[in-house]
């Protein structure tokens, strides 16, 4: 009998493991297109065959991983599933922490028909004219 957090880290990892392949296959074609375009893949030789065989290997590394964390219970597959899970995440977050706009930023506009909306339009202009 295994544990019931085993049993719930199987079926959640599962369930994420079907959602993802899910989304490749509905964005397979957008992907194939942005291999075709880029000339340094194409360049390579990269096209359909090439996003199959990555979409293949990133659904298969992570079934191995499971079977050895779910089955095997290898302290060492989990590890690696926590180096491997938190990268995306930390690179996520800093992308997404970096891509927000600066409190200071004077380009964010005042929304239609407040009352900062004429004296930053004004602002605006001002700047526009003293830019040019």
């Amino acid at each position: 009998m295994r544990p019931p957090s085993i049993v719930w880290f199987e079926r959640l990892f599962l369930l994420s493991l079907l959602i993802a392949s899910i989304a490749m296959v509905t964005s397979f074609d957008t992907l194939v297109a942005q291999v075709e375009a880029d000339p340094a893949l194409a360049g390579l030789g990269w096209g359909r065959g090439a996003v199959i065989a990555i979409s293949a290997i990133s659904l298969l590394l992570p079934l191995v991983l499971w079977y050895f964390i779910a089955r095997r219970a290898s302290a060492f597959a989990k590890w690696l599933l926590v180096v491997w899970g938190e990268t995306p995440a930390a690179i996520a977050n800093a992308v997404a922490v970096n891509a927000r706009p600066s409190i200071r930023d004077a380009r964010i506009l005042a929304r239609a028909g407040t009352p900062s909306k004429a004296p930053m339009d004004a602002k605006d202009g001002v700047t526009f004219i003293l830019r040019s």
